[in-house]
């Protein structure tokens, strides 16, 4: 198609080419003034001085009373740190041993 262009035709095209990239170069230099106004104009939310006093005082409270609360302890600790007596966990571990043997039993069986 493009040999079937004729002198005028490509005059033409190269015109309108032309026309169009002044064309798109106009509507950035809109789009970045746009853009530029609409940052220009952005409102900056302030909170008033009261209202940060409100904040700051109700954040005090919680931290006061997080601090003034027992520390939590699980119900099971020992006084060494340990959760459970060495004598517990080998109990445990055999009884938990039977079960494990006693469930691959009932599988091969």
């Amino acid at each position: 198609m493009i040999k079937n262009i004729t002198a005028a035709q490509l005059t033409k095209a190269a015109s309108i080419k032309e026309q169009i990239e002044s064309l798109q170069e106009e509507l950035a230099g809109i789009l970045n003034q746009a853009t530029s106004i609409r940052s220009t104009q952005t409102i900056q939310r302030k909170i008033s001085a009261a209202g940060l006093a409100r904040i700051k005082a109700a954040q005090k409270a919680r931290w006061a009373k997080i601090k003034n609360q027992e520390p939590r302890t699980s119900p099971k600790a020992n006084s060494n740190g340990q959760k459970m007596s060495s004598a517990a966990k080998v109990k445990l571990s055999a009884k938990l041993k039977a079960i494990w043997a006693a469930r691959k039993t009932a599988q091969k069986g």
